[in-house]
Parts: C-alpha cells; structure tokens; sequence
C-alpha cells in the first residue's frame, strides 16, 4: 500500500506541474489579446473618430461656402450690380444734359450732384460686397483643394470675373467712355458673373468635395485660358438697360 502512495504521489505533481505552463499560455493570450482590443480601441477613439469627424466638419463648411457663394452672386451681387449699372447710367444722362443748349444748366447741374451721389453709393455697395464677403467665400472654397481640377476651373472663372468688375466701379465724375464701352463692359460683367455662377453650380452638384489626383497633388494649380459661356439670367432682370431704356 505505502508503494502504490509513494508511485502516485509523483504522478499527480508531474501531471500538476505539466497542467501549470497551459495555463499561462492562456492567460498570456487573453492578456495579450485584451491590451490589443484596448490599444484598437483607444486608437479608434482617440486619432480614427477625431480625424473622420474633423474632415466631416471640413466638407460640411465648404458645401455651405459653396452654396452661400452661390446664394450671393444670384441675389444679392446681382441685384447691386444691376443697381449700380442704372444710377451710373442716370449720371451719364444728366451730364449729357448739361450739353443741351436749350436746357436750363442750373437745374441739371444739381441734379447732376445728386446723382453722382447716388451713382458712388450704389457703386460703392457693389464694390464692398465683392470686396468683402464674395473674395472670403471664393478663398475659402478655393483653399480646399486649390489643385482640383473643378477648383482650377472654379478659380479661373472667379479671377475672370474680378477682373471684369474693375471697369466697372470706377468713381461716375471720372468716366470718359463712350456709351457703347459702358454698355459692353456692364454686360461683360453680367457674362463673367453668369459663368462664374455655372462653376459654382458644378461645385454644388459633386457627391463630395472635389480632390486632386494623386499625379497633380502638391501642384500648383495652372491658370489656363477660360471661355465664357454666359448662361440665363439668374435674377430674370434681363439685360442692363440701355441709354434709350433709361431716359423712357
């Protein structure tokens, strides 16, 4: 009896101490295994959410840029630029006025006063909205991904555009140009304007801010040529009215 407890005995530690590194395996695998999901986690949760909502964040400003600009320049640019057109107009007539022998000069010369007044405000309002709240929506659109090809379109309309607007709001008492040259470039503005508005509606149509391709990533943007392709009327005013128009 006392052999077969000194045979056993040794057995039951050998299987005992076989059992133990089992054991340790696996709970070094659960450990293991449990410090990853919490790394996984913390990574999802700390670097993953943050940066997926941060560009969610950056899509959703530059949608709403985007249809603010577009907003804008089919309402309230257009409407101020078609007011600056007539009351720049109206000055012209009353100076031409001044050259009528038969017209007494007193009157129309105050007139005239006050409608280059009038003609400077209405200009000025024009001006200082281009200048202020359509250049920051234009720099904010276009910063997003200034290599895009839709944003290289985009800013070549926008550049066109501004240019054309310069021969426009220069000071009434100072403009020595032909009836014909005031007409064209008003309606060269109301081109300009009216393209740069198609490029907008483009921007606003894309499933998802526009990107550049990886070939053209870190590139400047080109500048290019742009044709202008004008387009309907946005605030159905029509086209600027004519020196005729304006004295009916």
């Amino acid at each position: 009896m006392a052999l077969k407890i000194t045979i056993a005995m040794p057995l039951s530690v050998a299987h005992g101490t076989a059992s133990g590194p089992d054991w340790l395996t696996f709970l070094l695998t659960f450990l293991v295994g449990a410090a990853t999901a919490l790394a996984v986690q913390l990574v999802v949760q700390f670097y993953v959410v943050p940066k997926v909502e941060t560009r969610k964040r950056r899509e959703d400003r530059w949608e709403r840029n985007v249809l603010d600009l577009g907003d804008l320049l089919t309402t309230q640019l257009g409407r101020l630029a078609y007011d600056a057109c007539v009351e720049q107009g109206k000055f012209r007539d009353l100076r031409q006025l001044e050259n009528e022998p038969r017209v007494d000069q007193h009157t129309p010369a105050q007139s005239r006063e006050r409608q280059a007044r009038a003609a400077q405000h209405a200009t000025w309002a024009f001006g200082d909205l281009l200048h202020t709240r359509i250049d920051w929506l234009i720099d904010r659109i276009r910063n997003h991904s200034p290599a895009a090809d839709e944003i290289v379109r985009f800013n070549a309309a926008a550049r066109h555009y501004r240019t054309q607007t310069i021969f426009v709001r220069g000071r009434p008492q100072d403009d020595e140009r032909t009836e014909s040259d005031f007409e064209k470039d008003w309606e060269k503005e109301r081109a300009a304007r009216h393209a740069l508005v198609e490029q907008v509606e483009h921007l606003a149509d894309l499933p998802h801010p526009p990107r550049a391709s990886r070939r053209r990533r870190g590139a400047q943007p080109a500048g290019g040529r742009y044709d202008l392709l004008g387009g309907p009327d946005p605030l159905n005013l029509g086209a600027y009215p004519s020196a005729a128009e304006r004295r009916q």
